[in-house]
């Protein structure tokens, strides 16, 4: 269970006016004469106890929509539990237990509760025992109010107070059961922060806290910047211990035959001699030699990793695994074929029956579907391969 913290507790409790609050307001605003033949013989001073619930009720409901209205004081799904006693009646001479996951309904018929833990009977206990129960499901409309005491001295009882389907050991043991609601039910709540972040496109993780959910809701994305740019493509390079080039079209490392200068200025690195298609010199670096238009916002030079190649040879001498390894990093794969699979081969390298498995991962393409999330809106990037 994701728990309510004490401060969103205490936001509700601030905002939220309990039906005695709204009888003292009666108290204060109407003669006293008016009140008290209502009270005391009465009858009539029920209405007034019937609309303070009421007010109780709608003050509530607007203190919960307060705080869930804010990503700082909204909190997770909690379900309601409560306690709740049950109790036999003769000729109830056997032992039994009602197991754990037996379910208790409310009088309304729409809130079932489950049993958190066993409850045992022995031969001729007719109870009560009590057990505490959760309910089904998160959400605020399972807080159903305990039995009530009125000034008149009457129990009303709770609400929760049907057996609906208890697993007894032996089965069907013994059929008078009656199950009582012994305190409120408390502690149930809606999914408000969840909410939140959905509208977010961000899922709470499996066991998360609400306390780390709300930070990464409210954590701005890592994104647009050239600097976000630089840290999403480090996330990936850096593990693999290569590097990589950011390449703006304003940067005197990116040349074109378009702009470049007679007159290179002093310290630009702006190379006069800029477009030759069979340039002797290293292609990298700087990125030169590039006859390409402006549309592209910048471009990122990757190495070669040669993750998984598009083909395999039918005659391959290699006989284990870590002789399909390919590229300059040892991080590449080529495919064996399918049709003379060596019987020493048990994983580790990738099969096929004719050429390459299209549904491989690529790590250019991840990097490609990642800068295109990134990149601010209309700002187009173009990948291109070290050396090329």
């Amino acid at each position: 269970m994701i728990g309510w913290s004490e401060t969103n507790q205490a936001a509700v409790d601030a905002e939220r006016k309990l039906q005695q609050w709204f009888l003292d307001l009666f108290d204060r605003v109407l003669p006293p004469s008016y009140l008290t033949s209502l009270k005391n013989p009465g009858p009539g001073y029920e209405l007034f106890q019937a609309f303070a619930k009421l007010a109780e009720r709608l003050s509530t409901a607007v203190a919960h929509t307060k705080v869930a209205g804010l990503i700082m004081t909204a909190a997770g799904p909690q379900r309601a539990r409560c306690t709740v006693a049950f109790s036999r009646s003769p000729p109830a001479t056997n032992a039994v237990t009602l197991k754990l996951g037996s379910v208790v309904r409310a009088s309304n018929g729409q809130r079932d509760y489950v049993l958190m833990t066993d409850v045992a009977f022995g031969a001729g206990d007719v109870g009560p025992h009590s057990v505490v129960v959760e309910a089904v499901a998160p959400d605020y409309k399972w807080n159903l109010p305990g039995p009530v005491t009125t000034p008149g001295g009457h129990v009303i009882p709770g609400e929760v107070d049907t057996a609906q389907a208890l697993i007894q050991e032996p089965p069907f043991s013994d059929t008078t059961f009656v199950v009582a609601q012994v305190d409120d039910a408390t502690g149930g709540q809606d999914a408000m922060l969840d909410q939140h972040g959905l509208d977010r496109d961000i899922a709470r993780r499996t066991g998360e806290t609400d306390a780390f959910y709300r930070l990464r809701i409210t954590t701005l994305p890592d994104t647009v910047s050239p600097g976000a740019i630089s840290r999403f493509l480090h996330s990936i390079f850096d593990p693999l211990g290569v590097s990589f080039a950011i390449v703006e079209m304003w940067s005197p490392a990116f040349q074109t035959c378009w702009n470049c200068p007679s007159v290179a200025p002093a310290g630009s690195g702006l190379d006069t001699n800029l477009f030759v298609y069979n340039d002797p010199r290293p292609a990298w670096p700087p990125f030169r030699n590039r006859w390409m238009s402006g549309i592209v916002g910048f471009i990122v030079v990757v190495p070669a990793i040669s993750v998984l190649e598009l083909g395999l040879a039918w005659n391959d001498t290699a006989m284990t695994p870590a002789g399909f390894r390919t590229g300059p990093l040892g991080l590449g794969q080529r495919a064996y074929t399918a049709w003379n699979v060596p019987s020493t081969f048990s994983a580790g390298v990738q099969g096929a029956w004719n050429g390459f498995d299209v549904g491989a991962p690529s790590v250019y393409k991840s990097i490609w579907d990642g800068l295109l999330v990134i990149r601010a809106a209309g700002v187009a990037v173009s990948i291109e391969l070290e050396g090329q």
